[in-house]
Formats: C-alpha cells, structure tokens, sequence
C-alpha cells in the first residue's frame, strides 16, 4: 500500500534525498516549491521501496490521479512494470 502524507518541513531531508539525486534541478521536484505551492496542487508524498512518488492531490478527479513521475533508482526496475504495480495498489492518503 502506498500511504501519502502532507508534505511538512520532517519531511524535508528524505524529500531532498531524492529530488537532490533524480530531480534534474526541475522546480516541480523542489522541497520549497512543494511547500509553498501545497496549498495550490496539493503535494503529497510517499516513499516505498526506494522510490518517491509525489501526489498532486488537487488536480485529481473521481476518475483519475495526477502524479509527478517518481524519483529514484531504476537499475533493477522496468519502469513500466513498476507504474503498473504502482497503479493497482492501494493508496491510503493522510490529510493535515
């Protein structure tokens, strides 16, 4: 299960671990712009074997879910295999 938090400054180290390494200085993979903006788009994130993978819970509808693509090592992962198992699991998201 993926379990999406609120971004919050606890979070900012392991958030930077990740955007420092695999983020290619885009500002959607800041820490500062995720915070600032959390009130806009609405950033959750989840950490799970390795990855970090980034809600945008406010553009989401009924129907579909918006993420940035998710940061980390890919070596011994098939990107497209890993989204879809990414996408059947279950997500639990924790407001506030």
């Amino acid at each position: 299960m993926l379990y999406f938090q609120d971004i919050n400054l606890s979070m900012k180290a392991m958030i930077d671990s990740y955007t420092f390494k695999y983020g290619e200085n885009s500002c959607q993979y800041s820490f500062a712009s995720s915070f600032y903006l959390k009130h806009k788009y609405g950033d959750m994130f989840c950490e799970h074997d390795g990855f970090l993978y980034i809600l945008r819970s406010k553009r989401c509808s009924e129907n579909e879910r918006v993420y940035l693509f998710p940061l980390g090592e890919c070596e011994n992962y098939v990107l497209g295999g890993l989204l879809k198992i990414s996408l059947k699991m279950p997500i639990h998201i924790t407001a506030g």
